[in-house]
């Protein structure tokens, strides 16, 4: 592997490899190996060291490749030289042509593989590279790759002579040419909430395994040109990461359609990151007043005494709302909603005013007040399959009650990148993300948090925006709001 152009004269022969289809798995770039394919390995050597000089003592670097084909493929196969072309190809039991003639030498099939040759690509190089070729220094295997490093002149090095580190695979091609930019991962909210600290989670474990350095970027205050921008450019460098309101723009008539509604639709999916259950928990003193202690008791006063518990969430459109609602809609009991400003109610305000007997919120909203004796849980909104528990205590699930059964509400955190990315890079991105989540570090962090992780493909988060969008349809069939 020497891509020193001065050393490629014209009419230079190169040796690569096809599979039994004809597809050139490595090109013309290797010297002769006449044994390349006998026993399921090849040897890939290069120069050592930059010596333009070089013979026959020149010191090599090599390594062995395993070949993966299989045994069978082009077994039936035999190498004939077309009598009218001089070109070799092949051709079946039948006599008739497999893969046409097109090659200066051509070999039988061993393990899939042949070994076949022909006119040295004088103006090929590893795509990625710019302006020169890079002088190939060294390289090792690493898994299915190979770890190579360089001496590179382009664009990027402006003009000058530089090192980079880059990944190849076995066609020779870069997988990872030149150092990546960083990836943002942007969150609309300020520093300390539960979108930035799975924002840095992200940012801590990412770097190996994307290769390239993750930044988490705050914008609390951004404008509707900032959403746009956020939403809209920024290619394969941006991530949004939130607890959207799915589905994106919301249900109309509950949620205002604002611009930045509309401006959701343009992004394009990446990947779940986790999803966080909420509580309904009770003023301590008028449980004990109404002898409220579980679910069961809960539905059963409801019903004895309708329209008298008043239950307090956030705003319309948050998913305490959508608790509440589905809450409504499969028990059938007649309670007051109490809409507090904010996404959730404030727990103090509820503890010290006694404005509601019930309230919706996530668990870091009333752990404080559960620690004091002044709030009750009486069950979370989370899967029957995933309970939740605090500080040592199960706590039930509303599903599990009869008349709730398969009763679910979450908070869902997900990655969204700009309309203008690829889906390949979404799609490595997600793949990253859910090696991240399935390490025993991290699930142990999301079993501390009572959350469920995520790291699904995205195709699944937008049949999970499709799940939402029933549920909020189902929640939004009660009566009352």
């Amino acid at each position: 592997m020497d891509y020193k152009r001065q050393m490629v004269t014209p009419g230079s022969t190169g040796s690569g490899l096809i599979d039994a289809r004809g597809r050139m798995v490595i090109p013309f770039i290797f010297g002769e190996r006449p044994d390349a394919t006998a026993q399921r390995r090849i040897q890939l050597c290069t120069a050592a060291g930059l010596d333009l000089q070089r013979n026959a003592s020149t010191p090599q670097v090599c390594r062995w490749q395993r070949l993966h084909g299989s045994s069978n493929a082009g077994a039936a196969l035999r190498p004939v030289k077309d009598a009218v072309t001089g070109r070799w190809g092949y051709q079946n039991a039948r006599g008739q042509w497999a893969i046409a003639p097109q090659f200066e030498s051509a070999r039988r099939f061993r393990h899939g593989y042949a070994v076949v040759s022909g006119a040295f690509p004088e103006d090929w190089r590893p795509p990625g590279w710019q302006d020169e070729r890079p002088i190939i220094r060294q390289f090792h295997r690493v898994g299915r790759h190979w770890v190579v490093d360089a001496l590179v002149r382009n664009a990027s090095t402006g003009g000058a002579w530089e090192l980079r580190y880059g990944l190849m695979n076995d066609a020779g091609q870069w997988l990872a040419a030149v150092p990546q930019p960083a990836l943002h991962v942007t969150v609309l909210v300020p520093p300390g909430g539960r979108s930035g600290h799975y924002a840095e989670m992200l940012a801590s474990h990412l770097p190996t395994l994307l290769g390239r350095s993750v930044q988490v970027d705050h914008v609390p205050t951004a404008t509707e040109a900032d959403y746009r921008r956020l939403m809209t450019e920024g290619g394969n460098e941006k991530v949004l990461l939130a607890a959207l309101r799915l589905p994106r723009g919301g249900i109309e008539g509950v949620h205002q359609a604002a611009p930045i509604d509309a401006l959701m639709h343009s992004l394009r999916p990446v990947t779940l990151l986790a999803s966080e259950p909420l509580v309904l928990a009770i003023d301590s003193t008028k449980a004990d007043t109404l002898g409220i202690h579980s679910t069961d008791d809960l539905l059963a006063y409801a019903r004895a005494h309708p329209g008298s518990l008043r239950i307090g969430t956030g705003d319309d459109g948050w998913t305490g709302h959508l608790a509440f609602g589905q809450f409504r809609a499969a028990s059938g009991v007649d309670v007051q909603r109490v809409v507090f400003k904010g996404m959730y109610p404030d727990s103090d305000v509820i503890t010290k005013e006694h404005a509601v007997d019930l309230l919706f919120a996530p668990v870091n909203g009333v752990a404080v007040a559960v620690r004091r004796g002044q709030l009750r849980v009486l069950g979370t909104t989370a899967d029957p399959a995933h309970p939740q528990s605090f500080e040592g205590v199960p706590w039930p699930t509303l599903g599990s009650s009869a008349p709730l059964a398969g009763y679910t509400t979450y908070d869902h955190f997900s990655l969204w990148a700009p309309a203008n990315s690829e889906a390949a890079s979404n799609r490595t991105l997600q793949e990253a993300v859910a090696q991240v989540l399935a390490t025993p570090e991290v699930r142990k962090q999301l079993q501390d948090l009572r959350v469920v992780g995520g790291g699904g493909s995205p195709e699944r988060l937008l049949a999970l925006e499709d799940e939402e969008r029933e549920r909020w349809m189902r929640a939004l069939s009660s009566p009352a709001r």
